[in-house]
């Protein structure tokens, strides 16, 4: 198996779209505990995606459905193997849960700006949960503010254009260009 025991992993629980962190407990050729290091509603029968980094800036991502549950957040999950996407990324990534605003380009009024919500940013790109859908391969224009450390906030007005799409309206947003600033 991917995954190992006393590796810290993101989890992203299929049907709300929120995450969480959490720590293997055990890792089984089939199976696999986690400690959840903050608070997720998880349920048996639900489906959930861990995020892990094995290598430098290599991550992968398996989804599992969840088997059973106790009083301390530990759940056990079967691995879904044929569901494992391997991710090479040119910068680290981090939580960031900040609010964006964006236009689609070309649009016939540039002024009608739409929002959403920034689940995780690198200097590369987001992770975008948008309001309404949003196709493949669409151009954007994206404001935010990003606050890396405590003592300096950057404004960015960028480029993007939409690579991937997830579930629950998340879509994979690259940069036209690299941020000018440091995001972790």
């Amino acid at each position: 198996m991917i995954v190992k025991s006393q590796q810290h992993v993101k989890v992203r629980h299929n049907q709300s779209g929120n995450t969480a962190e959490a720590s293997v407990l055990e890792a089984g050729d089939k199976e696999f505990s986690l400690f959840l290091l903050s608070a997720l509603d998880i349920f048996p029968g639900d489906e959930i995606e861990l995020e892990f980094v094995r290598c430098s800036n290599v991550s992968y991502i398996i989804r599992g459905d969840v088997l059973e549950t106790d009083g301390n957040k530990v759940h056990v999950l079967q691995d879904k193997p044929a569901v494992c996407r391997k991710q090479q990324r040119r910068s680290a990534r981090i939580i960031a849960n900040a609010r964006v605003e964006f236009v689609l380009l070309p649009d016939k009024d540039p002024i009608t700006f739409q929002e959403g919500l920034i689940q995780d940013i690198s200097r590369e790109g987001i992770l975008l949960s948008a309001q309404r859908p949003l196709e493949l391969g669409s151009k954007l224009y994206l404001m935010f503010e990003v606050t890396p450390d405590s003592e300096k906030t950057f404004t960015a007005g960028i480029n993007g254009k939409v690579v991937r799409k997830e579930d629950n309206n998340c879509y994979g947003i690259e940069f036209e260009k690299p941020l000018p600033f440091p995001v972790d």
